[in-house]
């Protein structure tokens, strides 16, 4: 499958940096939710603060890819989930609910790429561009508020499921 997302990306995106772009944002979201995952199985309140940390990284990282690179990213890892969710095992509601706070995340990164920095544009093929409400620094700081309150939420809900 993922052979074929490649193939399909590489057709569609015909520009070799953006496709850089594009798996850069691939492989920061699974890093960001790995340090969420070390805070969850560890449970030493040191690895809350390297997880958070670490959370916070990859969710700035994400951001740092540039607009519309943050968006399309962002759309392939929610498009990911939701054919997990159709095809996959399980009870499909309680799985939604389980990773609801994943497309929030991945949401708000989107959004907060939209009202950021316009300096973090690149190669923009959309019609709009984004809209310079939070610059930097601000932005830095709204990116690293949502995602610490993700990665609390996120962790919060990883605990009381494994009580």
């Amino acid at each position: 499958m993922s052979s074929i997302l490649t193939g399909l990306v590489i057709i569609l995106v015909p520009s070799f940096p953006n496709v850089v772009l594009i798996a850069m944002i691939a492989e920061f979201v699974p890093y960001a939710i790995s340090a969420l995952s070390l805070a969850v199985i560890k449970e030493k309140s040191s690895y809350k603060i390297l997880g958070l940390a670490g959370f916070i990284l990859g969710s700035l990282y994400i951001y740092w890819a540039c607009w519309p690179w943050t968006l399309t990213g962002t759309l392939i890892a929610i498009s990911s989930l939701a054919l997990y969710l159709i095809h996959g095992p399980g009870n499909k509601l309680d799985e939604l609910k389980k990773t609801a706070w994943y497309f929030v995340y991945l949401l708000g990164l989107t959004i907060l790429s939209l009202v950021g920095d316009e300096t973090f544009t690149y190669n923009n093929f959309l019609p709009i561009s984004p809209l310079n409400i939070f610059k930097t620094p601000l932005d830095i700081l709204a990116v690293s508020i949502f995602a610490t309150a993700i990665y609390m939420w996120a962790l919060r809900d990883s605990i009381k499921r494994n009580l």
